[in-house]
C-alpha cells in the first residue's frame, strides 16, 4: 500500500502541475493569438471594423484547441490519481485499524500468570 500510495501521490502531483502550466500556457496563447488576429484584421487593407468578437474567439478558440485538448487529458488524470491516493488512504485507515485491533486483542488474551511469594 506504501508504495502505491507514494506512486499515486507523485503522478498526482505531476498531473496538477501539468494542469496548472497548461491552464497558465493557454490564457497566455489566446491573448497572444487573439491579439495578432486583430492586428492582421487591421493591417489589411480596406477593413474598415473588425469581425465580430465572437467570431474572433471562434477563430483563436479553434488555433490552440490542440492545448484544450491537453489540458482536458491532464484533467482526466489528475482526477484519476486523486481518486486513487483517496482509496489508498482509505485502505491504508483500514489496515492501521485492524492492525491496532489485532494488537490490543493479542495483548487481551495472553495468558495472565500470577506469582506467588
Amino acid at each position: 500500500v506504501a508504495n502505491s500510495f507514494g506512486t499515486a501521490l507523485y503522478y498526482l502531483s505531476f498531473f496538477e502541475a501539468q494542469l496548472d502550466m497548461l491552464e497558465n500556457g493557454t490564457s497566455r496563447e489566446y491573448s497572444t493569438k487573439f491579439a495578432a488576429l486583430v492586428t492582421e484584421y487591421k493591417a489589411k487593407p480596406g477593413n474598415k471594423k473588425l469581425p465580430a468578437a465572437a467570431t474572433l474567439d471562434t477563430l483563436v478558440t479553434n488555433e490552440i484547441s490542440s492545448i484544450t485538448s491537453a489540458k482536458l487529458n491532464a484533467k482526466v488524470c489528475r482526477d484519476f490519481f486523486k481518486r486513487e491516493v483517496e482509496s489508498l488512504t482509505e485502505t491504508r485507515k483500514a489496515l492501521e485499524t485492524s492492525l491496532w485491533a489485532l494488537r490490543a486483542d493479542t495483548k487481551a488474551t495472553k495468558p495472565i500468570t500470577i506469582r506467588e511469594e
